[in-house]
C-alpha cells in the first residue's frame, strides 16, 4: 500500500510505499520512501532525489481504549569513509554501495528509533 504522513507540526510528508501485516492487534510493516528525505533539527526539510530512504521498520499494537495504534519505529543508516576523498558518503542505494572506483576505509553504521501512532477514523 501507500501512506502520506502528516508531522507533529502539521507538514504532510511524501508518499511512501507500505509492505507488512495486521495480525489481531499487533501491527508490523516497512515504510520506504522513493528519495532521501531529511528533517534537520530547526524543521528544514532537504530531499536527495538520487538515492532511496532507508527502510523503516515499524511495529505496534492496537488500544481498543483510545483507538490507535502505538508503537516502535527503527531504521539503520550507513555511511562510509572513503580513502578517496575522507568524507562521508551516505549508502542509502545500489549504486553507490556497489561504486568501486572508491576505495573504502570504513563503514559505519547508526541506528535510529523513536515512538509512533496511527489513529483509526
Amino acid at each position: 500500500g501507500e501512506c502520506i504522513d502528516i508531522s507533529e507540526n502539521n507538514k504532510i510528508n511524501p508518499a511512501a510505499e507500505i509492505k507488512g501485516f495486521v495480525n489481531e492487534n499487533l501491527i508490523s510493516f516497512i515504510k520506504q520512501y522513493s528519495y532521501q528525505l531529511f528533517i534537520h533539527d530547526d524543521g528544514r526539510r532537504e530531499a536527495d532525489y538520487y538515492n532511496t530512504h532507508p527502510e523503516i521498520e515499524y511495529t505496534g499494537y492496537f488500544d481498543e481504549n483510545t483507538n490507535k495504534y502505538t508503537g516502535e519505529w527503527s531504521m539503520v543508516i550507513k555511511n562510509i569513509l572513503t580513502k578517496h576523498d575522507y568524507s562521508l558518503v551516505n549508502l542509502y542505494s545500489e549504486s553507490v554501495a556497489n561504486d568501486e572506483s572508491e576505495s573504502r576505509m570504513s563503514v559505519k553504521e547508526y541506528f535510529s528509533s523513536g515512538i509512533w501512532e496511527m489513529e483509526r477514523e
